[in-house]
C-alpha cells in the first residue's frame, strides 16, 4: 500500500459520502477504500481518472516509439514502397 495513499473504509460511503466526495475533489488525489481492514477498491474524482487516463496514454505512446526506434536500430525496416505495394496487393 501506498503511504501517500488516504486510507478509509467503506462505511465512510454510507455515513458522510459528501464530505469524502468533497475531498476527494479537493485533494485530486485517490482514496483507498477498505473493508474489514483490506484493501477493497480506490476511489477518485473523475478529474483525476481523466488526468490519470491521459498519463498512461502518453506513458504508452512513448513505449511504443522507443519499441519502434530499437526495431529501427536493429534493422527491423523495410522501405514504404515495399509496405504499400503489400497492402495495396491484400485488397
Amino acid at each position: 500500500m501506498r503511504p501517500d495513499l488516504a486510507t478509509e473504509t467503506l462505511d465512510v460511503l454510507t455515513t458522510d459520502p459528501a464530505t469524502f466526495v468533497e475531498r476527494l475533489k479537493e485533494s485530486g488525489r485517490p482514496a483507498l477504500l477498505t473493508h474489514q481492514g483490506e484493501p477493497a477498491l480506490v476511489a477518485m474524482a473523475p478529474e483525476a481518472w481523466q488526468a490519470l487516463r491521459v498519463r498512461l496514454e502518453e506513458a504508452e505512446t512513448m513505449a511504443a516509439l522507443r519499441e519502434g526506434l530499437a526495431q529501427a536500430a536493429a534493422g527491423e525496416v523495410m522501405p514504404a514502397d515495399t509496405v504499400f505495394r503489400t497492402l495495396t496487393a491484400i485488397r
